[in-house]
């Protein structure tokens, strides 16, 4: 299925990038299905001119952008995610209970290690924060 491209509703930087990279010059483009490999799985996907129409002119992706991660990995990424920021929280309202607290720091390290194998927005800082903590409890 062909999806007509609508360039007015890309980001400004979109914009400005597609006038001096040449792309896009006809008056009237498609998009085109686009082959990727996931970055976790690497199971073969396929960006779809839909999902591009929405991650462009809803969302105001870059236009070079392309996912890395297939629906399933990016859904348990954010999972991921969601639960480390609540970790944070948790930590960050009772520090001095849970600094030695094992189980809550060794199940954080294991969350943030999962985030970390995805290889987007590696946050080795608080991979080596975690591990020092359980190294130096008693």
């Amino acid at each position: 299925m062909s999806v007509l491209i609508d360039k007015s509703k890309w980001s400004n930087s979109s914009r400005r990038s597609s006038e001096y990279s040449g792309q896009f010059l006809n008056v009237e483009s498609y998009s085109e299905f686009i082959d990727y490999h996931c970055k976790k799985c690497s199971r073969h996907c396929v960006f779809t001119p839909e999902e591009q129409k929405v991650a462009f002119e809803v969302d105001k992706k870059i236009i070079h952008y392309v996912p890395s991660l297939c629906s399933e990995c990016s859904n348990n990424y954010e999972v991921l995610k969601a639960l480390i920021s609540k970790y944070q929280s948790t930590w960050n309202r009772d520090r001095e209970f849970l600094a030695s607290n094992r189980k809550f720091v060794s199940d954080w390290l294991l969350a943030v290690k999962e985030k970390n194998s995805y290889g987007k927005r590696v946050d080795l800082s608080r991979e080596r924060m975690l591990t020092k903590l359980l190294r130096d409890m008693p």
